[in-house]
């Protein structure tokens, strides 16, 4: 019980940031194109290209008995990819960094769901 009142303590303060964020740069987000939106939401496409991978290299043996290179390429993607598309969101966001940045620690508790769901598929677990 602990853990999940943690859990959303950390989701309402994210958001909390993202509000303050957004709120100073609102007459900028209200002329967004579709393009600058999806850039600033790079960081949330993580969480259903990682739940995917977990599925696709689920495994269903005995436990502790996958292949140790399923385990390695899930974690060196998670190590690669999602700060590869934070990185991506804050340089493209060009006059909405703050923006991007607020809403980097709520997708990272998104994707840190999503991740750990996705190596429970791999491990068996």
């Amino acid at each position: 019980m602990k853990w999940v009142l943690i859990f959303f303590g950390v989701c309402a303060f994210c958001t909390s940031i993202v509000a303050a964020t957004c709120f100073f740069a609102r007459q900028r987000l209200r002329s967004l194109s579709l393009k600058d939106l999806l850039l600033l939401l790079y960081p949330f496409f993580f969480a259903p290209f990682i739940l995917v991978w977990g599925l696709i290299f689920s495994w269903w043996g005995p436990e502790d008995t996958e292949p140790i290179w399923r385990l390695e390429a899930t974690r060196w993607l998670c190590y690669l990819v999602y700060p590869s598309l934070c990185a991506f969101s804050i340089w493209k966001s060009r006059g909405l960094r703050p923006v991007a940045v607020g809403l980097i620690p709520l997708s990272l508790v998104v994707g840190l769901f999503a991740a750990g769901l996705a190596f429970a598929f791999v491990t068996g677990d």
